[in-house]
């Protein structure tokens, strides 16, 4: 059965992925044992996929054969196995060789093509123009990411929250308000669907009309674990995306959550921790971010618990101690970031209706008007806190949207 899968691509070759073969074929064909490049296939996201997602080969290989040495995926799928052998360990080989087979892949590309459209699921390489921005600059990046729903946008900024699956009340309510919070301020909320603080920070974002929340896998993109958050899950397809490096019919095994927790790391500004044990997948993903160049932040809880004691090693190690969100927005300095994204967006339009759709400036604007309304009017009318409605006018009044003549009452700004 033919694929009708569109395996059409850009030129977008960022980062030094795929670089073009003659300059990939100019570091390595100089060996006699390696074959000359081969000409291009058409169906180059084939190849693509199969690499991303079927190759048996270890992700620091993937990223040295690909980066390093500038094969590309084409070139990997047809090495044979004296080729392969001076770059893959020999404990790998007869699961890379066993892989040189497209047949599964276009079987892949078929359940996409049933599936995708209905379900909203599509997948991206690291060569596509939507590929995360965030993602581009790990050292172990995913080459290819099953999404449903959408993105996080790079220009807005993102937390990742983590922490203990069996989590107390404290844990729980903590994780709900601050990412309640964050979204309100326009910060995309981080987070792998686990049960615990992971699905309490999706939760907390939902409640947020505007906030936008995503899932990082440890299971195929169809495979909701744990089946109770099902619901969140549906919701945050809707409100945000969920995202996996595995492919469709994966099963949650516990050696997919390390991995995964890279990708979790990768998509945030800074990591935030509530609640977690010294020795937890929690502590693998605090490692992962300062690994990745990535802030640390760390809720403090009570010192007599286990729950507490990962977080305060943290702390003493340099991880920042934090107790209300705004220190948080502050410290990735969302502020900035998310004024930069507005300005952009503003400058091609005159006015605030082509803001971003997700952000909180975007809902605020729509209960404004020429004429003045006082704060109260405005937190009555968005439900939004004072604090929130204080900061979202701030950043209007910056972007020369809004104004304000004696700090209580604002109105659009006239030209």
């Amino acid at each position: 059965m033919e694929s009708n899968f569109d395996y059409t691509f850009g030129d977008r070759q960022p980062g030094g992925a795929y670089a073009n073969a003659n300059a990939g074929a100019s570091k390595v064909a100089l060996s006699a044992s390696v074959a000359p490049p081969r000409p291009a296939h058409d169906n180059t996201r084939i190849y693509q996929h199969w690499f991303a997602f079927r190759a048996g080969i270890g992700k620091m290989t993937k990223n040295h054969l690909i980066d390093d040495l500038g094969f590309t995926p084409e070139q990997i799928f047809h090495m044979s196995e004296k080729e392969a052998a001076q770059y893959i360990r020999a404990k790998n080989m007869d699961e890379f060789i066993a892989s040189q087979n497209l047949e599964l892949t276009k079987r892949d590309l078929e359940w996409l093509d049933r599936n995708g459209k209905e379900q909203n699921i599509r997948v991206i390489f690291d060569t596509d123009e939507d590929y995360p921005m965030r993602l581009q600059a790990i050292p172990d990046r995913p080459f290819g990411l099953y999404v449903k729903g959408r993105l996080p946008e790079d220009d807005l900024p993102s937390i990742a929250m983590v922490g203990a699956r069996d989590a107390t009340p404290y844990g729980i309510e903590a994780a709900k308000y601050f990412s309640r919070e964050l979204a309100e301020m326009g910060v995309q909320i981080i987070s792998g669907l686990a049960r615990g603080i992971d699905s309490c920070s999706h939760k907390g974002a939902l409640q947020c009309p505007y906030g936008s929340t995503f899932a990082v896998l440890g299971s195929g993109i169809d495979v909701v674990y744990p089946r109770t958050n099902r619901y969140i899950y549906d919701q945050m397809a809707e409100q945000g995306g969920v995202i996996s490096e595995y492919l469709p019919g994966t099963q949650p095994l516990r050696y997919n959550f390390p991995n995964r927790n890279r990708i979790i790391s990768g998509l945030s500004d800074g990591v935030f921790i509530i609640e977690a044990r010294k020795k937890s997948g929690t502590m693998i993903t605090a490692d992962q971010a300062t690994e990745q160049g990535k802030d640390v932040f760390c809720l403090p809880g009570r010192y007599y618990d286990s729950l507490n004691f990962g977080c305060m090693d943290l702390i003493n190690n340099g991880a920042k101690l934090v107790y209300e969100p705004r220190q948080i927005f502050d410290e990735i300095g969302a502020g900035e970031q998310l004024s930069l994204a507005l300005s952009q967006v503003r400058s091609a339009s005159e006015l605030g209706p082509a803001l971003p759709p997700d952000s909180p400036e975007s809902y605020l604007l729509k209960f404004l008007s020429n004429e003045p309304h006082d704060i109260d009017y405005l937190v009555a009318k968005s439900h939004m806190s004072v604090t929130q409605v204080l900061t979202t006018l701030t950043n209007l009044e910056i972007l020369g949207i809004a104004m304000t003549q004696d700090r209580r009452h604002f109105s659009i700004k006239t030209r």
